[in-house]
């Protein structure tokens, strides 16, 4: 059975963090209005046995708001190579992501985050 790996870069609409590998890893670097908020719970996704068979790699950006109660909702996919191949796994596991706020006084506010999940095969 051949391995997989997954790249995980979380990025905001303003700020946009490349070279991340391994296993769903992340920065805790986030735009101004991420400031507030850390990953608590990440779901890595799986990798789809479809791409696994046939030994495709590939990508997909997803945005999201994050509620100030550390909820991701509004995931949707931005981009996708290839399309119609990775997404559904994706936004699975973005969907169960949560995060904790800490306000530190400032008045509570959503934020919106961008996430671009790499999908490699290893030897």
């Amino acid at each position: 059975m051949k391995k997989y790996s997954l790249s995980l870069c979380v990025t905001s609409l303003l700020v946009c963090l490349l070279g991340f590998s391994g296993i769903a890893q992340s920065s805790d670097q986030m735009a101004e209005n991420f400031k507030y908020y850390t990953l608590e719970k990440r779901v890595n996704p799986d990798y789809p046995s479809r791409a696994l068979r046939t030994g495709r790699e590939g990508y997909v950006v997803i945005e999201f708001n994050v509620t100030p109660d550390g909820e991701v909702v509004n995931a949707v996919v931005i981009e996708a190579s290839p399309k119609n191949l990775f997404e559904r796994s994706a936004l699975k596991a973005v969907k169960q992501w949560q995060y904790k706020a800490d306000f530190a006084g400032a008045t509570p506010d959503s934020a919106l985050a961008r996430t671009k999940l790499q999908f490699a095969l290893s030897n």
